[in-house]
């Protein structure tokens, strides 16, 4: 055995009974130590063949060079180096070696030698009790790290270790093995190395600084039965030595019961062993359940139970990362170092920190500890989630990981690739089967299937078949070439997709046949007319591009709106005389997602006219209409052709050399754009749409963007939203349009000559000059014009390109509010126990309420005990502070402190904060206070978790306001505010006749011109009050602390954070909360506790459901109560009086509309069985 004494090299000589491989390890150990002290190659390079720890360019399947991931550690290159250069690099190098070897049957010291190669190289003393290690094979070189490769070749054989069973003590010193000291030497290798542990004399002596003694731990191993592994494959030995790096020996894990498959090294282009089980339709479906383990949440994952995996829950951009997490690469996903990888996120979990180069961390060996003492059968490697599989039962795609998708399967094995990426390896592939030959179709050889992966880095992914693929197989059916006999059968009589059936004009909606679009798709594939008018496709690189600059300019036309003159965006949607508007002016949308949608219709258009030009499948229309019956052929050989003109065609023809050049700059792009979309939306022939009003490209587009890919029209719903983006194109490009105009209507007027004007007028001539002063206004002209350029291109009931979309939009419009609503509610009673349906999902109104209570009670417990830390607040923290109903003054709220010393001391607003900061400083668990400097310092694992805990209850209590106050919309809620900020008052306050809080918000459904403004009173349970009173009084202002400690890299992001943590109500991890995030969290509990996937539309109308059937109020008494409820549950009635209620306490005077919202919300919140008052709560 080999380590460092007292700074000298030492090698322990071990004779013992030990097998063949022991002694061939202990060997090259020998050869390698020499090595290490006497040659001038680098030791790195002389281990090369036996570990696999340098990183390297990984090949993946698709054929494509791809830099390792940041999950891989970064190691030594192995390049030649001299004597200086060599000895910084020992320590690691021999490290590795150490923890190679096999320690069967034989008593080694292995700890003292482990700390002390740590503590030479990366100086850290503080290493996991026992690293020794034992490896599964003598072919280590020959294992993967788990990436894909190209290499087609199969797997070498392996060892099989015998499985030993390991009990550790410390002996005393007495009986301690003496070591024996043998100085380096400067001399070459070796080729050979020492027999029987034997080292030849050195010639020099290395000179290592000394260590400190530490106690020296003796592993007794008892052997025991050996376990076969689960396939003849072993894990890649870097993953096997960095598990051993954190104390982790994958052969001897308490409690660990299953033995996981192993996927062989290399790609998965050489496999065609078969991983997943026979899918068995008679089973129990794989319930998928999620294991929130606090091991595990505390760090944003989970453990799927079904297959022992690590899940992570991160939550970026409204969707969970979703990832298979490996134990071994835990760290490294969840504190993503370099660069992040294009499929997910960064992660930046703080227990986790770490550098690239080292990854050891005490506080990382310890979640470890705590995941394996928990979970012992969780998967340690890639090698063991590679090889995870669909389970028999598992019927669809695997649950809480990413989404399955389309994709590609050989037809003999598992061998598996994304839809739509050509596999270069297939080739490589079909000859293991046994067939030399490939077919020229690689599709003769595949079939589609849904796939799904756990891990989806580039380098590392692999995809496996799910869905009923395995279950046609246990079935017992006679297959050909991957199909039935049956199928095949039908399929010599039934071509598939041969021809697109006709379709029945009686079953089609009205609408299409009697505006003319049935007729104009009818003769013509479904699937063609709908490719036509797709999205750039990833092999059109010109119509990408072109992608890419109609986005930019949507953009900055969106941004522009602001500032356009009013009046014209007025007349933009100025309905006809008699008709009412939803909106006073034409507005751009805020959010960059909703105008690349707007964009993406503009986007289609373009290349639906493009992609004919291209094929050739256009037509020419001459000036002027055609004779009465004599109409333009619109197809030929079943290829749709659309009608162009000659400036159309012109145009088109110079975007297309634009688009091909290089040499084209965005602006020159930008006006070929602008002059493209006037010849569309201002076409020269709009007399041929007399005739024919699908001859106009918009008009036809608008038509084929309606078809359903596998024939007929889509949803009058879904053709509305996209009819009415291609509106709001039209509209933006004329007001653009006239901007421009501008512009050179200015350019115009300046370079006009002030010559004309005579200096001398006659007398008739200076009076009509008076009469004209004041009236002689020069854009008077450019306003006539401006009316008439919208009143031709931009308004309904006009044969242009807009006006046809207008019609479209009314039409559709009112079909789709017409339609009856999806969400039907049904009463059910049976056995005395009554449920509502909705959709096709059922609730038990009885374990609804239970569920809800149970959840305050969760909520109340939460906090006490995760966020206080059972500290007792004084009385004054509980109560509810007093309400000035001020909303003027800016950062006022019932929260609200200043950095004033008197108002943080032990009086003022901050008192109840700072009484609990003294608290926790006292238990000096979380924070501890030096007195000396007055700071204070954190024990950053605990307030990573603690501020997780804080963000915990939020939600508890965000679901509680939720439920048991009348329900908002998520774009309502997200910008409440507790004190008054610059965009808003605030929206919490306190309700003097109820003694709780309550929110008071407005809300704005459509626009100034209808009026249609909502204020409602949301009533708070006094329960729930309290706690709110405890977040934002007493934790609040320690969490902002800490957020402003730990998470601020700049002093402009501080004071958004100050803010934000000052002012809105819902902020966590120095984020705000969006809508979206709401109705995830809205869906999780209801999914949770009653199996029902309510989000916040869903729960709306089921909490509806609830107040027309428990608190109806039909009483002619109770009419205005009634209507008040129906206003707060259904947002559907416009707020009147409420701000003239009067305040008394006879009942024969009207209730204010403010106090019947008090009264319909405590009836509501006491309907739950909670106490909504503090009176009620006192009494129950």
């Amino acid at each position: 055995m080999a380590g460092i004494y007292e700074g000298d090299l030492v090698v322990y000589i071990v004779d013992n009974e030990c097998n063949t491989f022991e002694k061939s390890t202990i060997d090259r150990l020998t050869g390698v130590l020499t090595t290490s002290m006497t040659g001038t190659t680098s030791v790195a390079s002389g281990i090369a063949s036996s570990v696999g720890h340098s990183s390297s360019l990984i090949v993946g399947d698709d054929g494509e060079d791809a830099g390792a991931d940041s999950d891989d550690d970064a190691d030594d290159e192995g390049e030649e180096m001299e004597l200086p250069d060599a000895t910084g690099r020992i320590g690691p190098d021999v490290e590795l070696i150490l923890l190679d070897l096999q320690a069967e049957d034989i008593d080694l010291d292995v700890e003292d030698i482990i700390t002390d190669m740590h503590s030479l190289v990366i100086d850290d003393p503080a290493v996991g009790e026992d690293l020794e290690g034992e490896d599964f094979t003598e072919q280590l070189a020959d294992v993967s790290s788990g990436e894909d490769s190209d290499d087609p070749s199969g797997p070498a054989p392996s060892a099989q270790p015998l499985t030993v069973t390991a009990t550790t003590e410390i002996l005393p010193s007495s009986q301690k093995e003496k070591p024996t000291h043998v100085p380096s030497t400067r001399s070459t290798r070796s080729s050979t190395a020492a027999a029987k542990g034997e080292v030849s004399p050195p010639k020099a002596k290395l000179s290592t600084p000394a260590l400190p003694q530490r106690p020296k731990y003796v592993t007794k191993y008892t052997p025991s039965i050996p376990v076969p592994p689960p396939s003849n494959w072993c894990h890649p030995d870097d993953e096997v030595l960095r598990l051993l790096q954190f104390g982790i020996d994958i052969l001897r894990i308490p409690g660990r019961t299953k033995n996981h498959r192993i996927f062989p090294p290399g790609g998965a282009v050489g496999v065609i062993e078969s991983f997943g089980p026979q899918f068995d339709p008679h089973a129990a479906p794989a319930a998928n359940n999620l294991n929130h383990h606090e091991v595990l949440q505390k760090i944003g994952c989970a453990y799927l139970e079904d297959y022992d995996i690590i899940v992570c829950r991160h939550f970026h951009d409204g969707k969970y990362c979703g990832y298979g997490i490996p134990l071994v690469q835990l760290s490294s996903h969840c504190y993503t170092v370099g660069n992040v990888p294009s499929a997910r996120a960064r992660h930046s979990v703080a227990v986790f920190q770490h550098s690239g180069a080292t990854k050891f961390k005490p506080t990382i060996q310890n979640v470890y500890a705590d995941i394996l003492r928990v979970f012992p059968n969780v998967i340690l490697t890639q090698a063991e989630l590679r090889a995870i599989r669909p389970l028999a039962n598992q019927q669809g795609p695997i649950k809480h990981i990413r989404d399955a998708v389309d994709g590609k399967k050989c037809n003999l094995c598992e061998y598996t690739w994304l839809q739509g990426n050509t596999s270069r390896h297939f080739s490589h592939h079909w000859p293991l089967h046994g067939d030399p030959t490939l077919a020229t179709r690689v599709a003769d050889r595949c079939v589609s299937v849904k796939v799904q992966a756990f891990d989806h880095d580039p380098t590392r992914h692999l995809y496996f078949p799910i869905g009923e693929e395995d279950g046609k197989a246990s079935q017992n059916l006679q297959k050909t070439s991957g199909k039935s006999i049956l199928a095949m059968q039908l399929q010599r009589f039934i071509p598939i997709g041969a021809h697109t059936s006709k379709l029945v004009k009686k079953a089609v909606l009205p609408f299409f046949e009697h505006i003319g679009a049935l007729g104009h798709i009818s003769l013509y594939q479904a699937s063609a007319l709908h490719d036509l008018v797709a999205l750039p496709a990833k092999g059109e690189k010109h119509l990408k591009k072109l992608q890419k600059a109609i986005v930019c300019r949507i953009g900055v036309l969106c941004d522009e709106v602001a500032s356009a003159n009013l009046v014209n965006r007025k007349l933009l949607v100025k309905p006809k005389s008699e008709t009412k508007s939803m909106l006073d002016l034409f507005n751009a949308p805020m959010l960059q997602s909703t105008r690349v949608a707007y964009a993406g219709e503009e986007v289609r258009l373009i290349c639906f006219i493009m992609r004919c030009i291209s094929q050739k499948a256009y037509i020419t229309l001459p000036f002027g209409p055609q004779p009465t019956g004599r109409k333009p052929v619109s197809h030929s050989g079943g290829q749709y052709h659309v009608s162009l003109t000659d400036s159309q065609l012109k145009a088109f023809a110079i975007l297309q050399d634009q688009l091909v050049s290089r040499k084209t700059d965005n602006d020159d792009l930008l006006s070929t754009l602008n002059d493209v979309l006037e010849t569309l939306y201002m076409p020269s022939n709009t007399l041929d749409m007399f005739q024919d009003r699908y001859i106009n490209p918009v008009a036809a587009f608008v038509c084929l963007r309606a078809v359903h890919p596998e024939g007929g029209f889509i949803n009058p719903e879904h053709i509305t939203y996209t009819t009415v983006r291609t509106q709001f194109d039209i509209r933006l490009f004329i007001l653009d349009f006239l901007q421009r105009q501008f512009a050179a209507y200015i350019v115009a007027i300046a370079s006009e000559s002030d010559d004309t004007i005579e200096s001398n007028q006659p007398a008739k001539g200076r009076r009509s000059g008076i009469l004209r002063r004041g009236l002689n206004n020069p854009g008077n002209d450019f306003e006539e014009y401006c009316e008439k350029i919208i009143d031709e291109w931009g308004t309904e009931m006009k044969n242009t390109p807009f006006g046809f979309v207008r019609e479209w939009v009314k039409s559709l419009s009112w079909i789709v509010r017409k339609t009856p609503t999806k969400g039907m509610v049904t009463w059910l009673e049976r056995d005395g126990i009554q449920s509502v349906r909705l959709l096709n999902y059922t609730v038990n109104i009885d374990q609804y309420r239970s569920a809800v209570q149970s959840t305050l009670r969760d909520c109340l417990a939460h906090i006490h005990s995760k966020v206080l830390f059972n500290i007792s607040l004084p009385d004054f923290s509980l109560q509810l502070p007093d309400d000035q109903q001020d909303e003027l003054t800016r950062g006022y709220g019932l929260f609200s402190l200043s950095l004033d010393s008197d108002d943080l001391g032990d009086s003022g607003a901050g008192a109840a904060s700072s009484s609990l900061l003294r608290s926790l400083l006292e238990l000096g668990t979380l924070c501890h206070l030096d007195e000396t400097s007055q700071t204070i310092s954190w024990d950053t694992v605990l307030l990573n978790q603690w501020l997780a805990n804080v963000c915990m209850a939020w939600e508890y209590v965000y679901i509680l306001m939720h439920l048991l106050a009348l329900p908002a919309r998520g774009a309502e809620e997200e910008l409440w505010q507790h004190a008054n900020g610059p965009e808003s008052a605030r929206h919490l306050f306190v309700s003097h006749a109820l003694q709780t809080l309550v929110t008071k918000s407005n809300y704005n459904k459509t626009s100034s011109i209808t009026g249609i403004y909502k204020t409602i009173i949301r009533v708070i349970p006094y329960q729930v009050a309290q706690a709110v009173t405890i977040l934002l009084g007493s934790v609040r202002p320690i969490e902002l602390v800490a957020t402003l400690q730990f998470q601020c890299s700049s002093p402009s992001r501080a004071q958004e954070i100050a803010d934000l943590y000052r002012t809105r109500l819902f902020t966590t991890m120095g984020q705000p909360w969006n809508s979206e995030r709401m109705s995830l969290m809205l869906r999780s509990w209801f999914m949770k506790h009653l199996k029902v996937p309510f989000s916040m539309r869903l729960h709306r109308q089921f909490a509806k459901a609830l107040q027309r059937k428990f608190l109806s109020y039909q009483s002619k008494d109770s009419d205005s109560l009634a209507e008040a409820a129906n206003l707060a549950m259904g947002h559907t009635q416009h707020v009147a009086e409420f701000h003239y209620g009067k305040e008394t306490q006879n009942m024969a005077v009207p209730l204010s509309l403010q106090q019947k919202f008090e009264v319909v919300g405590s009836d509501w919140i006491e309907w739950h069985g909670i106490p909504a008052t503090r009176i009620s709560a006192e009494k129950k």
